[in-house]
C-alpha cells in the first residue's frame, strides 16, 4: 500500500514502548514533543524517571536522562541536513528546559543504513562504532549519539522494530499476533503492520490456530470490521492532514521555515555555537547569522544598562 496511507510514526512510538516494555515503570515517553508554538517538534522524547537508572536493552543502553529520538519511516531516509537538525532540536530543548546538554542523547531510528550520512561523518573524522547488530554509536559529537538501523537488528532481540516495515515475513507477523501484553496500547502499531503487509495476512491466518476475528479481539480489536474502520479513520485523518499541509505550504511555508531557522540559530548562538557552524548546519548566510548575533548582543547590553 502507499506510504502516505500508513501512520508509521504513531506505530513506531507504540513499537518503541514495546521494545522497552520491561522499563516502562522508569521511562516516560512523549510523542511529538512540541518545541515551539509552530510546527517544530521532536518525534519522540524519552525521559528517565529515575536519574542514573540503567537500561539493559540494546537500543537503550546509550540513554541518559533525556533522550531525543528521530524516526524515519520505511520509505524515508536520513539526510545530512536531517542529521544536523536533530542536534539543533537537542540544544533548543536543553535551553528551553534548562537541562544540562551532557544529560541528553540523540537516537536516529531508520530502516536502512544512511550511507551518505556515514560517509559524511567519516569525512569529518568522526568515529562510528558498531555497538551491536544494527546499532551504531557516534563518538566526538556534542551529545552521545546512535543510529539504529532496524533492517539490521536482531529479530529475536527487537521484534517490534524489525517488523515495522513492508514485506514483513508471515512468521514474524504471526509472532506479533501471538504476543500478549494487554496493558500496552498497540492499536496503531497493528493497524500499520496490517496495512503494510496485506499480502501475507492470508498465510498468517492459515498458520494461526485461532481465527482472525478472535486473534484481533485479544489484541484490542473487537472484530475485523473495527480494523477496517480504524484504517479508514486513519486514512481520512491523513487526507485531512495532507490538505492542511498543502494549504500551509501555499500561504506561508517559506516564512514559517525561515522563522524556525531564525529561532534555532538564536538558540544555538545563546549556547555559544560558532556562527560558521550555525551557517553550515542551518544553511543560513553567514551575514544573517552575524546580524542575529549582533541583535542578541545589543539586547543583552540594553538589559544590562537597565539593571
Amino acid at each position: 500500500m502507499a506510504e502516505e496511507k500508513i501512520q508509521w510514526h504513531t506505530a513506531f512510538y507504540q513499537g518503541l514502548r514495546m521494545e522497552l516494555y520491561d522499563y516502562l515503570n522508569i521511562l516516560k515517553f512523549e510523542a511529538e514533543y512540541q518545541l515551539t508554538a509552530e510546527s517544530l517538534r521532536m518525534d519522540v522524547l524519552v525521559i528517565k524517571k529515575l536519574p542514573g537508572a540503567l537500561i539493559d536493552k540494546n537500543i537503550g543502553r546509550l540513554f541518559l536522562g533525556h533522550n531525543v529520538i528521530e524516526y524515519k519511516s520505511p520509505e524515508d531516509s536520513l539526510s545530512i541536513s536531517g542529521y544536523h537538525k536533530v542536534f539543533a532540536y537537542a540544544h533548543l530543548y536543553a535551553t528551553q528546559e534548562n537541562i544540562d546538554i551532557r544529560d541528553i542523547t540523540i537516537t536516529y531510528a531508520v530502516t536502512r543504513r544512511p550511507r551518505e550520512v556515514f560517509k559524511y561523518l567519516k569525512s569529518r573524522g568522526v568515529n562510528i562504532r558498531a555497538a551491536s547488530d544494527g546499532i551504531y554509536h557516534i563518538s566526538d559529537e556534542t551529545v552521545p549519539t546512535q543510529i539504529v538501523v532496524s533492517g539490521e537488528l536482531s529479530k529475536e532481540d527487537n521484534l517490534w522494530l524489525t517488523a515495522l516495515r513492508h514485506h514483513t515475513e508471515a512468521a514474524t507477523v504471526l509472532r506479533i499476533f501471538e504476543h500478549e501484553k494487554p496493558d500496552v496500547d498497540i492499536a496503531a502499531y497493528l493497524a500499520a503492520l496490517l496495512n503494510a503487509n496485506v499480502d501475507v495476512l492470508e498465510e498468517v491466518f492459515k498458520m494461526s490456530s485461532m481465527p482472525l476475528e478472535k486473534k484481533l479481539e485479544q489484541m484490542g480489536f473487537v472484530n475485523k470490521a473495527k480494523v477496517d474502520k480504524e484504517l479508514a479513520r486513519q486514512l481520512n485523518e491523513e487526507r485531512i492532514r495532507l490538505v492542511r499541509q498543502l494549504n500551509e505550504e501555499r500561504i506561508g511555508m517559506v516564512r514559517q521555515r525561515e522563522e524556525e531557522r531564525i529561532g534555532l540559530a538564536k538558540a544555538m548562538l545563546a549556547e555559544g555555537t560558532p556562527s560558521q557552524t550555525i551557517s553550515k548546519w542551518l544553511k543560513m548566510p553567514i551575514e544573517d547569522v552575524t546580524r542575529l548575533a549582533l541583535e542578541i548582543k545589543t539586547l543583552s547590553d540594553a538589559d544590562a544598562e537597565t539593571l
